[in-house]
């Protein structure tokens, strides 16, 4: 994949495991749809060059599973997840994010 990487607005619920893997050409920002539900095991693992805004994850997201965003240098931000149940191994790992706040019931 090379250039711009846009999701669908509104209307995108799940995201697969490893959908973004690797994904080193694509570039931009991505802000996720307020929609989406389910973000899949390692969906952008390693996307180096793909700026993901933490603060843009919808409420309805409950997990972020394994490798989720690990090695992501451009993710950033400071990500606010107060409906999240579970966060799995690694999943932030090497990201450039500044802090996380989590709800309640983590």
């Amino acid at each position: 994949m090379v250039g711009l990487l846009t999701l669908p607005g509104e209307g995108l619920v799940k995201i697969l495991g490893c959908a973004f893997m690797g994904c080193t050409a694509a570039t931009g920002h991505l802000e996720f749809p307020s929609t989406l539900t389910d973000i899949g095991d390692g969906a952008f693992w390693h996307c180096t060059t793909l700026e993901i805004d933490f603060g843009t994850i919808p409420v309805g997201v409950r997990a972020i599973p394994q490798y989720c965003f690990s090695e992501d240098a451009f993710a950033y931000g400071d990500a606010v997840l107060p409906n999240v149940k579970s966060v799995g191994q690694a999943a932030f790992r090497g990201t450039g994010i500044t802090s996380i706040s989590f709800g309640s019931e983590l």
